[in-house]
C-alpha cells in the first residue's frame, strides 16, 4: 500500500497535515471528535495507519471501534520516503495558518 506523507499516522502523536484539524495529533481529534477518524477512513483512500497507532488507540480509546472499513487503511508505507521525505520537519502550514492541499 502506497501513502503519501499527509495521509499517514506512525502512531497517535502524528499530526493530521490537511483538513479542519490540521497541526493536531491523532491522539486528540479522536479525544475530540472520533467521527473524524471514521469520516476519513471512509473518503480518504490514501488514509493509512499504522500497526502501532492501531495498538495505541485500542489502548488509549477502548471505546473506539475499529470497524471494518479499517482493513484496507492499516499498513506501513511501502516507500518510507514517501512518509519521511527528505525533509522530516512539520511544514505543511502557510504563513496564515492554513493547510496546505
Amino acid at each position: 500500500m502506497k501513502t503519501s506523507n499527509s495521509y499517514y499516522f506512525e502512531d497517535i502523536s502524528t499530526v493530521f497535515r490537511f483538513g479542519k484539524y490540521c497541526g493536531r495529533p491523532l491522539w486528540s481529534v479522536i479525544s475530540k471528535e472520533e467521527s473524524y477518524v471514521y469520516w476519513c477512513i471512509n473518503n480518504i483512500a490514501e488514509f493509512t495507519l499504522s500497526k502501532e497507532a492501531i495498538k495505541q488507540i485500542r489502548m488509549l480509546f477502548p471505546m473506539f471501534i475499529i470497524t471494518s472499513n479499517f482493513t484496507n487503511h492499516i499498513g506501513e508505507p511501502q516507500d518510507k520516503d514517501d512518509y519521511y521525505g527528505n525533509d522530516n520537519s512539520f511544514d505543511d502550514r502557510n504563513k496564515n495558518g492554513y493547510c496546505i492541499s
